[in-house]
């Protein structure tokens, strides 16, 4: 059964993957207010079109923006082993870290 609440991620995990994925204008990341991060893309297209938004609270990013953007910027799978190994997050639950170390072992 899935959780009711989502986990929330790092705000410095979304950034570093962001800079990675080739895509973003270097130094280009910008902090608008407390609560907003914003980078620009690389490209011709309307620099309104080319701005990549993360609005965060407290240095944390909710699930679901955090997604929205490891899909567009091709970074799912380091956002899922990122969410298991922080927050004990797998395919839509908590699980226990003493359940995962003990199925690691068995594939071993």
């Amino acid at each position: 059964m899935l959780d009711t609440y989502l986990p929330t991620v790092d705000l410095n995990f979304i950034t570093e993957n962001l800079t990675k994925c080739n895509k973003i204008i270097e130094d280009s990341r910008f902090d608008v207010g407390p609560n907003m991060t914003t980078f620009v893309l690389k490209g011709t297209k309307p620099m309104h079109k080319r701005h990549v938004i993360i609005t965060h609270e407290d240095g944390v990013v909710n699930y679901n923006q955090a997604s929205a953007h490891a899909i567009n910027y091709q970074f799912m799978g380091a956002l899922l082993d990122w969410l298991l190994v922080n927050k004990g997050w797998k395919e839509g639950a908590y699980v226990e870290t003493d359940a995962l170390e003990v199925n690691n072992n068995d594939m071993e």
